[in-house]
């Protein structure tokens, strides 16, 4: 028998290896997600074909969702594969992996293409309890998730690597709904009481509600408002330096009250304006160096014994922090950036390099009663790459 034809066929008890666009032609289509090579095993019942597919040596990969299957880790799909009006239907289907296991049923068109699924289970890591709808008509696709608990490290991944956005290009529109009572994120830090509601076309946003809490009354909210070249992005944080540790993009802040506001003309052209106030910055080596530096000198001992007791662990209070940004395409630009505290204050400019994950920026820390400048980088902007700094 010819490699790829049991869907055609529909012999009993046979196992074929066959790639994805030989079942696509067959009426299986997951071409948008797999890859390689799979194994199939199928059987005639009364209820339909049923299908088991070991997806062990194929490359999975699902970057609006945060998950991905390299070759070589183990994978199975099940399902019945039954004919109804107008198109087929999966049932009882179901994907297992390392964490993962997903089950539902999913309808198909005549030609085997996705229309609409509904998983009972959604779970991408073992703690998740979630369940998702999904539909698509035309070029627009609407999700629906609904979760107790839901782990968002793979998705935030997705996100700071553009992963999520790219394919989303290729899919045309999309619109995301999603409730989670508890959101695991990076660094021990969880949300709660998340509501989402966005909206995309090729890969640009053009609606977000965003909105939940942080150590359990901390409250964070984004919107974007305008459209085309008029939107703008705004969001305030309550608890700044926790929602950052979340999405893993700066893991030295504690509190700060946050304010952000982003005219968006397009994806890759931004102009915009990050203001903290009452933040924190702990075991920062850059403070470290300052308390140890020699120049360091006042007449007054204990306003010096005050600066080098807590800059010596790396710890420092300001009052503020500021900074003005644009983004061109890849590079965003910190044109004018401003840390301003009792005991120490800093500058910093220069860019970093979205796509590359690279840093070229240059500040100053000053103390307050100091007269020489220390150089250095300034890792509080680590957040604008998603690393130290």
């Amino acid at each position: 028998m010819a490699t790829g034809g049991i869907l055609c066929c529909r012999p009993s008890g046979v196992v074929i290896d066959a790639t994805a666009a030989q079942l696509a032609s067959r009426g299986i289509d997951l071409r948008d997600f797999v890859s390689g090579q799979m194994r199939l095993s199928s059987d005639e019942t009364a209820s339909g074909q049923t299908y088991e597919i070991d997806l062990s040596r194929a490359k999975i990969s699902l970057p609006q969702v945060g998950w991905s299957k390299s070759p070589g880790v183990a994978a199975k799909a099940n399902f019945t594969l039954a004919e109804v009006d107008g198109g087929r239907e999966v049932r009882g289907f179901q994907l297992t992996s390392e964490g993962v296991d997903i089950a539902g049923t999913i309808a198909l068109d005549a030609k085997g293409g996705f229309t609409s699924a509904q998983f009972s289970r959604f779970s991408l890591r073992p703690s998740d309890d979630a369940t998702l709808r999904v539909s698509k008509r035309g070029n627009q696709v609407v999700a629906d998730l609904r979760a107790r608990r839901f782990d968002g490290r793979g998705l935030l991944s997705s996100l700071a690597n553009g992963d999520a956005s790219r394919r989303g290009g290729e899919g045309g529109a999309l619109r995301v709904q999603a409730t989670v009572d508890q959101m695991t994120g990076f660094n021990g830090v969880n949300v709660t009481n998340v509501s989402l509601n966005m909206s995309s076309i090729g890969g640009e946003m053009r609606a977000l509600s965003l909105s939940g809490q942080t150590g359990g009354r901390a409250a964070f909210n984004f919107t974007m408002s305008g459209k085309d070249a008029d939107r703008v992005l705004s969001g305030s944080m309550q608890d700044t330096g926790a929602l950052l540790r979340f999405a893993n993009l700066y893991e030295r802040m504690r509190g700060g009250a946050g304010v952000l506001s982003v005219a968006m003309p397009s994806n890759g052209a931004w102009n915009g304006r990050f203001k903290v106030k009452r933040l924190s910055i702990t075991e920062d080596p850059a403070i470290r160096a300052l308390a140890r530096a020699p120049d360091m000198s006042d007449p007054d001992r204990r306003r010096r014994a005050g600066l080098t007791g807590s800059a010596q662990r790396g710890e420092a209070s300001f009052n503020a922090l500021d900074l003005v940004f644009q983004r061109q395409g890849d590079m965003l630009t910190i044109t004018d950036g401003t840390l301003t505290g009792a005991t120490i204050g800093g500058t910093v400019s220069g860019q970093v390099n979205l796509e590359r994950r690279l840093l070229d920026l240059t500040g100053t820390f000053v103390p307050a009663f100091a007269l020489n400048n220390l150089f250095a980088k300034i890792p509080i902007l680590g957040f604008a790459l998603g690393g130290d700094g």
